[in-house]
Parts: C-alpha cells; sequence; structure tokens
C-alpha cells in the first residue's frame, strides 16, 4: 500500500499486482491477527488484544459486528438456523438442511465458488449496517456495551474512513487511471474474500 502510495511504481499491472498482494494481506489478518484478538487469545493483555483486533475495520469490516456475529452467536449457535449468521446468506445458497431448498441450489457447487469471493465485500458495503439493525433488535449490543445510535455511527464513520483512505487516497495519488485503482481494489476484496471462504466454509459449515 505504501509502495503505491508514494508512485514508486507507476506500470497498471505493477499496481494491479500489488493490489492482489494486499488481498492475501487481508486474508492473513482475517486468519489470524483480527481473528485471534477479537477471541481475546492474541495476546495475554486485554489492550493489545482490542488494538489488534480493530485491525478488521483496515479491511473494511467493523471488528464489533465481528465479535457479535462470531463470538456469540457462531460459537454460542454453531450452524443452527436462525441464530448462527453464517450460515444465513440468503436464498441464492443453501448451508443447511434446515433451510428452504430452491430449484437454483442444485448448480450452487458450481456458482458459489464465483460468490465466494465477494464475502467481504458484501460485508463492506451492507452486511455490517445490516446486521447492527438486527443486533439491535435482538438486543446483542449490550454484549457491546454500546446503544444503537452510537453502534451506528461508530460503524459508519469507520466505513468512511476506510474508503476515503483504501480507495480515495490511491485514486488521487497512484499515478494510474482511477479505474486501475478501482480495479483493485475489488480484486483485493475478491482475493481475500475467496481466501477466506475456501478456508473457512469446510471447517465451519
Amino acid at each position: 500500500f505504501i509502495i503505491m502510495l508514494t508512485g514508486a511504481v507507476t506500470s497498471n499491472w505493477l499496481v494491479i499486482a500489488l493490489w492482489a498482494i494486499m488481498g492475501l494481506g487481508m486474508s492473513g489478518i482475517g486468519l489470524s491477527v483480527m481473528h485471534d484478538a477479537n477471541h481475546g487469545a492474541y495476546s495475554k493483555k486485554k489492550w493489545v488484544n482490542k488494538f489488534l483486533g480493530f485491525s478488521s475495520n483496515f479491511c473494511g469490516v467493523s471488528d464489533m459486528n465481528w465479535r457479535i456475529q462470531h463470538n456469540v452467536l457462531h460459537h454460542s449457535y454453531t450452524n443452527i438456523e436462525g441464530m448462527d449468521d453464517d450460515i444465513a446468506v440468503g436464498a441464492i445458497m443453501r448451508f443447511s438442511p434446515t433451510q428452504k431448498r430452491r430449484k437454483l441450489h442444485k448448480f450452487q457447487l458450481y456458482y458459489s465458488w464465483f460468490l465466494y469471493g465477494f464475502l467481504t465485500m458484501n460485508w463492506f458495503i451492507a452486511k455490517d449496517i445490516k446486521n447492527l439493525k438486527n443486533y439491535k433488535d435482538r438486543d446483542l449490543l449490550k454484549e457491546e456495551n454500546i446503544s444503537y445510535g452510537r453502534a451506528l455511527f461508530q460503524v459508519a464513520s469507520l466505513k468512511i474512513g476506510y474508503i476515503a483512505l483504501t480507495l480515495a487516497l490511491p485514486i488521487y495519488l497512484v499515478p494510474v487511471s482511477w479505474w486501475v485503482t478501482v480495479l483493485g481494489f475489488f480484486l483485493m476484496h475478491f482475493i481475500c474474500g475467496m481466501i477466506l471462504s475456501l478456508i473457512f466454509q469446510p471447517a465451519h459449515v
């Protein structure tokens, strides 16, 4: 990211390659740093876990929402429909025998691979805000000792900051066309989403 921002690389292909490397880095944060820290397992010191757990926001994902979805719901109600958000992906895919079976599901072994790449992009764009309303209705925000209004402001502010830092700043500073940066940004998320899905889906679902 720093190499890009300094303008040391001006080739479109090399800039795209740097975004791809960042996708690998994002998945590393998700698989170990953020995951372990938000579980309180990265360090014996609470402040270290909180500090490193915040790193998920630099990947476009709210650390607060992640703790509720993963620590509270997923680990308490693993793969139970209506409780575990990890298997609540809408009608397009079916992750549980208790979910309604649709005709398109017989093809999901083919199209799911492509959709897995949108995991973090979906979380960044829609899932955090949608889940926040859901957690308010289910009285789960008390787990984080935060009001809905404050939580909404916090999540929205961090999203805006993420866009400014990770997308707007490179568009402004990196000496390539804006569309190269946007393409690289999507590629970064696609690579990260694919890696996380291919590791977590077999282990969790």
